[in-house]
């Protein structure tokens, strides 16, 4: 041995050999002899490996040499040499020589064990020893690619042929890694060396993986995507070259956002373009639309040179023809020295989009199936537009309006990314209809999204030039002072309102409104309104001019009355103007800007009314007394009750309204008594009244009067009561609805001041009112209801008004009283009969005779043979309007009949008539609904509702629109009591109908619920029907409508994560023929689908229910929109991104596992993918 080691420390190449080959045929020779069968046990093998640590590399890279000798021995394993050099690759100097080693073991074992379908190296385990090589030795990567190019190009065809595959876990890992641990030059060789192999498929997954998020892996992915093509076009192959376009363009988007420079790459596009036609350039200028709109000037010659070539060479859709056109108008209203010749080159492009018909309208896919279908996932804009085009080409006249709906709900991410589309489709329509419903979604872009604004005021200005429309030009010029939100397009809109208000007629008028809508936008923009409004009102003396500046001056009054002080004059002028019948309108207007004033304590209305006075008290135009009465209605508000100069005001203003009351004009007097309401009842005298309205009710008060031949003179300053009887007795018929409005304000304001001792009479309910004081208006009206005696005369019209006014629902019932009146004057009129009812159910909580004229009532319903004139009577209405009230008063024994016989008849019979029962149904349910929300109701009766529903269940089919109204009833119950009855683990058994029944119900709780995790209570439902083929279609429709409903929720995100972890779970459970798991994955589909808005874009949502490759194509689209969601990408995205990686993995159809597998695709631009891509790209 120490001649050995001699030799193994001479440096001398020929003794260091032969002591190795020494080595060698002693461990052989002991190993043959049986001498050990251990052969890490010999001694001599452990001083072979022992100087793998010597610094000569010599020595080293002999026994590497041997290590594979004694492999092909088969002395020892390929395993062991494999793990041996590894293990000493840390601690190596001659990394070289153990890579060489390691390349012919990978043949070796390669030819031993593997076939074409199974490798044995992975990423990860068994990693692949060129990776451990990689990553202890950063400057090993020449000599890695050296041995990858020597296995790619060894002798045997079968190791030949199959290089690629073998070598694919080091490819994707130097090529694939977002780190930078290796170096460009590596990655760069790398791609160099798979280029020049037949590794199509390959470096298709590896484009997939390659990202331009930022200003590294951009310039990496154009090299690799640059290099991919100049191979391909030196080879002429065309599928290949037509395939990359898209991604060629799609990287120069992401150039511009960095900052590169795209011209290079701009060529390379234009290269392909021309060396093969008959190419659609549909997404190509999809996307060079998204260029156009974040190019800087300097590239932007480049780029519409190459949409140039695109139609010239290209057969093109309309839409997308109008999705450039769109995109290029953003530069014209901004000439430029800079951005001449590109300028000139985009009006030439206009024109030619404009005159040429060779457009199409369909949109064809030009690309290969097999090629570019793999590529869609790489970019999102890629895979957006593509999603786009197909959906352009199922748009027609008859779909695109509910299509443009359906869209104008999705987020407001996605709504942006369809801005220009819907731009193309805007300057593409001659439908009004259509040009209205797409610009109200651009403008709700707008709104949300203000940037967006100087992109679509050149829109509005092209499609202004070019409409013929009156209702059309009229609609977009109404947009245009919404687009004032960003300072640049203040002088283009104020430039094209100075053309219109230069006009004559209409239009200047029409002008000065736009004008005060772009003051509305931007204060700042104020001074082009007044300078308009103080221009018309000097110049234009015509009766239109005078009710647009009024109308003009009253919007500045109502929300910018800071303004108002250079306003006065004009106010001022109007009214003295306008005092004709054409000015009516404008007066009318001018008192609501000094009302609008007053609110806003501008001005005080005392002093304005001694201005005003004396012309309004002369006024006898029909519309301006109106408003003259609308503003007396609004002065209690504006003064302090207890001033001096209230009191007197108010004592002017209510002299002229009750003068107004007594004209033969019911339009002026309802007005007037409108605003009468307004006022306290202390507030009017009784001097002011109409002499028609004012007597006295006292005997003394008769007999002073008697005597002296003259009015009371001792009669109180507050009215007496009676006088409101009389009012109503004599006031026009026409609006005597409004007189007893005014009794029912006063009633108001009188119950709020109840405490609760009026209610409590432990002797008995009194027998009349007058217990209340002298100026109640519950006493006056209440004593003269209570007297009306059916054998004398009587004003029946002034009874039912009465009536009609105790039956108003008041915050605080009525005072108590024996309402057994009630019984005589239910018999006066049907009508009266129906406010007696509905008085005595107000009040039956608190007054036992108002409850037993209830229970009278509640009575007749106790047999079924008279049920049908019982509800053509309509008494069972009001019974029902009053259900939470009678649910508090009544016993259970006493309205438990009414309730089953009305239900049961409404239910039997709900579709046999002309829909009367229907809506008999739907009263009920909503009955239903409101007494069980109140929580004062009698337990047992509460009871008996939820039970009532709970039975019922079983008996309808909610899939019915006649049964909806239930489920409203059913929601009013508790969270708890719902998820019990529609609980199929409490069934006796699990009818179809009742489990459908039951779907929608916890789909409407998990829509209409404020609990905590409402969409919790869809999950038992998911269970069971995971096991239910023939429900799942069904349930998947209900969680589409319910996850569209949710899905602007903030729980939405954390009920995904729960939901995975449920699925997680349940996944060691399922075998692989059980096909619960893959319904899981169509509501989890679904859901993603929903939440991310997705399902708004294509025209047959229910294909997303039918359809599992409708599903599966969304579903990766849909991540990526909700990975751009802030919440989302910082919480939930990285444990979806750990999901999606199990399920891709999991033993699922392959249409599931490329869903799954597209979508962490789609996600490889967030930062979670840099701390887990070796896992990810492990399993690909």
């Amino acid at each position: 041995m120490d001649v050995i080691e001699y030799k193994l420390t001479s440096k001398n190449p020929v003794l260091i050999s032969h002591a190795v080959s020494r080595l060698y045929e002693i461990i052989k020779e002991k190993y043959k002899n049986g001498t050990s069968k251990d052969v890490t046990k010999i001694p001599e093998y452990k001083l072979l490996i022992s100087k793998f640590e010597s610094k000569d590399k010599i020595v080293t890279t002999s026994i590497c040499q041997v290590l594979v000798k004694l492999v092909e021995n088969e002395i020892i394993s390929v395993t062991t040499a494999l793990c041996t050099l590894i293990s000493y690759v840390s601690s190596t100097n001659n990394y070289v020589a153990i890579t060489v080693s390691m390349s012919h073991l990978i043949i070796l074992d390669f030819k031993l064990h593997a076939t074409e379908d199974n490798y044995l190296y992975t990423l990860t385990m068994p990693q692949f020893p060129f990776i451990t090589i990689l990553k202890e030795e950063k400057n090993s990567w020449r000599t890695v690619l050296d041995q990858m190019h020597f296995i790619m190009n060894y002798p045997d065809e079968q190791i030949k042929e199959n290089s690629i595959k073998i070598l694919r876990p080091v490819f994707i890992f130097i090529l694939c890694n977002p780190s930078s641990a290796l170096s460009d030059g590596c990655k760069e060789k790398a791609w160099q060396l798979l280029k020049s192999s037949n590794a199509l498929e390959l470096q298709i997954e590896i484009l997939l993986w390659l990202r331009t998020n930022d200003v590294d892996t951009c310039l990496e992915t154009y090299y690799k995507i640059f290099g991919f093509t100049m191979v391909s076009l030196s080879k002429n192959d065309k599928d290949i070259c037509i395939a990359l376009l898209p991604l060629l363009s799609s990287v120069c988007i992401s150039f511009l956002e960095h900052g590169f420079d795209p011209v290079v790459n701009l060529d390379t596009i234009s290269t392909i373009i021309n060396k093969y036609d008959n190419l659609s350039g549909n997404i190509l200028l999809a996307l060079m639309s998204e260029m156009i709109v974040i190019c800087p000037g300097y590239y932007l010659f480049n780029v519409l040179q190459l949409c140039e070539l695109v139609l010239n060479k290209m057969s093109c859709n309309i839409t997308l023809i109008n999705v450039l056109i769109a995109s290029i108008l953003k530069w014209m209203p901004y000439p430029s020295v800079l951005c001449a010749e590109a300028l000139a080159i985009a009006n030439a492009l206009i024109n030619k989009a404009v005159t040429e018909v060779k457009w199409t309208k369909e949109v064809n896919n030009p690309f290969s199936k097999e090629i570019f279908a793999k590529l869609i996932h790489f970019d999102p804009h890629i895979q957006f537009y593509t999603e786009s085009i197909d959906v352009l080409n199922t748009i027609t006249e008859s779909n695109i309006l509910s299509w443009l709906k359906t869209l104008s709900k999705s987020p407001i991410d996605l709504r942006y990314k369809y801005r220009l589309i819907l731009s193309g489709l805007f300057l593409q329509s001659e439908d009004v209809i259509l040009t209205k419903a797409i610009c109200d979604i651009l403008m709700q872009i707008t709104k949300e999204v203000i940037v967006f604004a100087s992109h679509m005021l050149p829109l509005i200005m092209h499609k202004l030039s070019k409409s013929r429309d009156p209702d059309e030009l009229k609609y977009l010029l109404l947009t245009l002072p919404e687009l004032v939100i960003i300072k640049e397009n203040v002088p283009i809109v104020n430039r094209t309102l100075q053309t219109l208000f230069r006009s004559e007629g209409p239009l200047k008028y029409f002008a000065l409104e736009l004008y005060l809508m772009m003051n509305d936008r931007d204060p700042r923009c104020y001074r082009y309104l007044s300078s308009a409004l103080m221009e018309t009102s000097q110049n234009d003396k015509s009766w239109y001019a005078d009710v647009t500046c009024a109308k003009v001056i009253k919007h500045i009054c109502e929300e910018r009355p800071e303004c108002a002080e250079e306003l006065a004059p004009l106010i001022s002028q109007i009214l003295n103007k306008c005092g004709d019948t054409n000015g009516s309108a404008a007066t009318a207007l001018a008192l609501k800007s000094i009302s609008a004033l007053c609110r806003s304590s501008v001005i005080s209305i005392a002093s304005v009314w001694k201005v005003l006075a004396p012309k309004m008290k002369k006024e006898k135009r029909t519309i301006v007394m109106k408003t003259l009465c609308e503003f007396f209605g609004d002065i209690p508000f504006f003064l302090n009750k207890n001033s001096i100069a209230y009191d007197t005001l108010i004592t002017d203003v209510l002299e002229i309204l009750w003068s107004y009351v007594i004209q033969n004009n019911p339009e002026i007097s309802e007005a007037a008594l409108k605003a009468i309401a307004m006022y306290r009842l202390e507030d009017i005298p009784l001097k002011m009244l109409p002499d028609d309205f004012q007597y006295s009710t006292t005997t003394s008060q008769l007999d002073t009067s008697a005597s002296s031949n003259t009015k009371p003179v001792n009669i109180s300053p507050a009215i007496l009561n009676t006088c409101w009887i009389k009012m109503l007795e004599k006031v026009n018929k026409m609006v005597l609805n409004a007189a007893g409005n005014v009794l029912i304000s006063f009633i108001t304001n009188e119950v709020k001041n109840f405490r609760s001792g009026i209610y409590n009479w432990p002797h008995g309910e009194p027998n009349n009112f007058k217990y209340l004081p002298e100026r109640s208006i519950i006493r006056v009206v209440g004593e003269h209801v209570r007297r009306i005696d059916g054998t004398k005369p009587f004003n029946e019209n002034v009874a039912i008004e009465c009536l009609r006014i105790f039956a108003f629902k008041y915050p605080k019932p009525l005072p108590n009283i024996n309402w057994n009146f009630l019984h005589k004057t239910s018999e006066i009129s049907h009508k009266a009969k129906e406010y007696s009812l509905t008085i005595a159910c107000h009040h039956s909580v608190i007054s036992s005779s108002a409850r037993n004229f209830v229970e009278h009532y509640l009575s007749m319903f106790e047999s079924d043979k008279n049920i049908k004139d019982l509800l053509e009577s309509k008494e069972h209405e009001i019974l029902y309007s009053n259900l939470e009230i009678l649910c508090e008063a009544m016993q259970i024994q006493k309205i438990k009949p009414f309730l089953d016989m009305t239900l049961s008849y409404a239910v039997i019979n709900l579709f046999s008539d002309d829909g009367t029962n229907v809506i008999l149904f739907k009263n009920i349910m909503h009955s239903y609904a409101r007494a069980l929300k109140n929580e004062t109701i009698n337990d047992a009766i509460r009871t008996l509702l939820s039970t009532t529903l709970s039975n019922l269940l079983d008996e309808i089919d909610l899939t019915q629109d006649y049964y909806k109204p239930y489920i409203s009833a059913i929601l009013a119950l508790p969270v708890e009591y719902i998820e019990r009855m529609t609980s199929p683990d409490v069934w006796w058994e699990t009818p179809l109908k009742k489990l459908k029944n039951a779907v929608i119900i916890r789909a409407e709780l998990a829509i209409n619920n404020d609990i905590e995790m409402p969409l919790n209570c869809m999950n038992e439902l998911i269970d069971l029907v995971s096991a239910l083929p023939s429900v799942q279609l069904y349930l998947l429709q209900e969680v589409q409508r319910v996850q569209t409903e949710v899905k602007f929720k903030m729980y939405t995100s954390d009920w995904v994560i729960d939901f995975l972890n449920r699925v997680q779970v349940i996944i060691p459970e399922i075998s692989e023929e059980d096909q619960r798991i893959l319904f899981y994955c169509d509501v989890f589909f679904v859901s993603i689908i929903c939440f991310s808005g997705m399902d708004c874009i294509i025209m047959d949502t229910y294909s997303i229910i039918s359809s599992q490759h409708v599903r599966a194509r969304l579903f990766p689209k849909a991540m990526a929109m909700l990975a751009d969601i802030q919440y989302w990408k910082d919480n939930i995205i990285p444990q979806v991104m750990e999901w999606l990686h199990l399920m891709r993995t999991s033993p699922l159809p392959e249409l599931y596992k490329s869903a799954f597998h597209n979508s962490l695709i789609s996600l490889k631009h967030h930062p979670h993918y840099n701390k887990n891509w070796f896992t990810y790209l492990s399993s690909i």
